[in-house]
């Protein structure tokens, strides 16, 4: 996915694949997908980005980092 300079890859798409893993087990890999998300949010998708973001987070267990 990040190989392939034709995709238009933004924040949502690491969201996505963190959901994966998350159903997955890969909590550990779940959590670099948010990290990398957070390089892409930009421009008028800012509030819904975090939003997301958080609620993810603390969906795995991350709790800490919602509250920066």
């Amino acid at each position: 996915m990040e190989n392939n300079s034709n995709l238009g890859i933004d924040w949502n798409a690491y969201v996505i694949a963190s959901g994966g893993y998350i159903k997955s087990g890969l909590l550990d890999k779940a959590f670099e997908m948010l990290r990398t998300s957070e390089e892409f949010i930009h421009g008028n998708s800012k509030g819904a980005a975090w939003e997301n973001l958080i609620s993810t987070y603390a969906s795995i267990g991350k709790k800490d980092i919602c509250f920066i």
